[in-house]
């Protein structure tokens, strides 16, 4: 009901859901199967973000996340959950509410433990400090103010925690990437300052400037600006598109020696990485890489090379059109 929970769907980006109805727990003594329903969950979500309505998506997502979360105990769908909540939010124009939820997605905040809650190994060790709270990210300013210098950093900085990406898998890590890089993007394309704010005029020092000396190489301009995230956006695609070949390559070799053995051995190896949701199947690659290259299109587009995001995008295509190809057969 509305009363428990936010009325508008906006309103549901920064509330994180922790019961369907005020003590009672609804999913008790359901008879479901938890899989197929976590899978139809992320499978309604992903539609509603690829036709474009993410505030639809945004209060399924806080279901999502609750069930696999609190209920489930999936890792992998909890994961999900962050990550596709995070797509939700930059999509729909809200990005101090989307970065939280990337550097709470990186940290492993908000992920469930194992299902029997055992305690740790060594009970006796102490817990480790708790992480130190991420720089705020402030919308109402622009994203190059001197405020958001500190978010926008760590943000660009952020880096794929071992344990984390072993406990989720490669496709969903590399979605994870995507989304930061998506957010990232999406940052710079917002206008570069407040409605009616004024800017000051460049008043140039007195006197004269002195030559540079003969010989000497000019110096290298920083990037500065939208211009320092368009890198960070390049390096972040080609390091996915990296991770996405050297996968490719793995999961290829290990059919390719399942093969040797026997065809029950293929079949059996395709059963078990079909079934996780963190597998590298050849579907979640090719979907993976396809929005690499729509983020790469976007990037040629936001820097003015028009031809090449054409061409980029023709490559996401092909490569998607191949892939039907081979289902198909």
């Amino acid at each position: 009901g509305t009363i428990a929970h936010p009325p508008r769907s906006a309103d549901h980006g920064a509330y994180r859901l922790r019961e369907i109805w005020p003590d009672e727990q609804v999913f008790m003594d359901a008879d479901f199967e938890e899989s197929s329903l976590l899978n139809t969950m992320q499978a309604i979500a992903s539609t509603l973000l690829e036709h474009g309505m993410p505030l639809k998506a945004l209060p399924l997502l806080n279901v999502y996340k609750h069930l696999s979360t609190d209920v489930c105990r999936s890792i992998a769908h909890s994961f999900a959950a962050d990550v596709l909540k995070s797509e939700a939010l930059t999509l729909a124009g809200q990005p101090h509410h989307a970065v939280g939820v990337v550097f709470a997605t990186y940290a492993g905040d908000d992920l469930p433990s194992d299902r029997l809650q055992l305690p740790l190994a060594d009970a006796s060790a102490e817990p480790p400090p708790p992480p130190e709270a991420p720089p705020p990210f402030y919308a109402h300013l622009p994203f190059d103010a001197e405020a958001n210098a500190a978010a926008l950093s760590a943000l660009s900085a952020l880096s794929v925690p071992p344990r984390l990406s072993a406990r989720v898998g490669t496709p969903l890590m590399l979605r994870a990437e995507l989304c930061r890089a998506q957010l990232l993007l999406s940052l710079v394309q917002r206008a570069p300052s407040p409605l009616g704010a004024a800017t000051e005029p460049k008043v140039e020092a007195k006197g004269k400037k002195e030559p540079p000396k003969k010989g000497a190489p000019p110096p290298a301009a920083e990037p500065e600006g939208d211009e320092a995230i368009l890198e960070a956006v390049e390096k972040l695609l080609d390091a996915s598109e990296e991770q996405l070949q050297r996968t490719d390559e793995e999961r290829a070799l290990k059919l390719q020696n399942a093969d040797d053995k026997g065809a029950d051995d293929v079949d059996a190896a395709d059963a078990v990485d079909t079934a996780a949701l963190s597998a590298p199947t050849p579907e979640s690659l090719v979907a993976v890489a396809c929005r690499a290259k729509l983020l790469r299109a976007a990037l040629c587009r936001r820097r003015g090379m028009l031809s090449l995001s054409v061409a980029v995008i023709r490559e996401a295509m092909a490569a998607a059109a191949a892939a039907t190809l081979r289902e198909a057969r």
